[in-house]
C-alpha cells in the first residue's frame, strides 16, 4: 500500500493487486510514475498526478512513446494530457481514450510547427476525439491553418489597436503585460486561427512605432 499514491482510484488499485498476483512482472502504479519521470523528465507533481487514474496514465504513457525524444516533449505532452484530455475524460468519459493518443500527438506536432495555434488545437482535439476523425483532416476542411501572414493579421491588429486606446497607452507606458491582453483580442477575432507569436510582434511594432 504505501507504493500506492494517495490519490489514486481505488477500483485500480484492486485491479493491479488482483493483477499483480496473476504476474509478478507487471508495473506497479508508483514505479510507472517514477518511469515518467526518469524518461520523460516531467515534474514528479505531473507523474503523479498522471498515474492517479489509469486511462489517463496510458494514454500519457502511449502518447510519449510515440515520440524519440521523450524528454524534449515531456511536459508538453503531460500538460495536453493532464489538461485537455483529462477535460475531455471527465466531460464525455473514457469509452473512446485509447484512440487518442496518435490523434493527440498529431495535434501536439501541429502546435509545434506553428500550423495551428494552442487554441484551434484543443478544439480539434475535442471534435476529433467525439467524431473519431483525423486532426490533419479536419483543420483543412475547416480551414483552421494558423495565420501568419503580416497582410493577413494588419486589419485584426488595427481594430485592436483602435478599440483598446486605454490599453493601447498603458503598453507604451511601460506595462508590458498587457501585449499579452491585446495578443488575446487579436485571437479571439481572428477566432484562434492567427499566430500568437507573430501577433505579439506586430503589434509590439505597431504600437512602438506610433508613439
Amino acid at each position: 500500500p504505501d507504493l500506492l499514491p494517495l490519490d489514486l482510484e481505488q477500483t485500480w488499485i484492486d485491479e493491479i493487486k488482483r493483477r499483480r498476483l496473476e504476474s509478478p512482472e507487471l508495473e506497479l502504479p508508483r514505479e510507472r510514475e517514477e518511469r515518467f519521470v526518469r524518461e520523460s523528465g516531467i515534474p514528479e507533481y505531473d507523474a503523479r498526478v498522471l498515474v492517479a487514474t489509469k486511462p489517463i496514465s496510458d494514454c500519457f504513457n502511449t502518447t510519449i512513446n510515440l515520440y524519440q525524444d521523450k524528454k524534449k516533449m515531456g511536459k508538453k505532452v503531460s500538460n495536453w494530457v493532464m489538461g485537455d484530455v483529462s477535460k475531455i475524460y471527465s466531460e464525455e468519459g473514457g469509452d473512446k481514450i485509447n484512440t487518442l493518443p496518435e490523434k493527440l500527438k498529431k495535434i501536439i506536432d501541429m502546435v509545434e510547427e506553428e500550423k495551428i495555434s494552442g487554441l484551434i488545437g484543443k478544439k480539434v482535439l475535442e471534435e476529433s476525439y467525439k467524431t473519431g476523425r483525423d486532426p490533419e483532416k479536419i483543420v483543412q476542411e475547416q480551414g483552421l491553418t494558423q495565420v501568419s501572414d503580416e497582410s493577413a493579421l494588419t486589419g485584426i491588429i488595427d481594430e485592436v489597436i483602435k478599440e483598446n486606446p486605454k490599453e493601447v497607452e498603458r503598453f507604451r507606458s511601460g506595462e508590458e503585460k498587457l501585449l499579452q491582453f491585446l495578443t488575446g483580442q487579436v485571437m479571439k477575432k481572428s477566432k484562434g486561427k492567427a499566430n500568437p507569436k507573430r501577433v505579439g510582434e506586430l503589434l509590439k511594432t505597431k504600437i512602438t512605432k506610433n508613439e
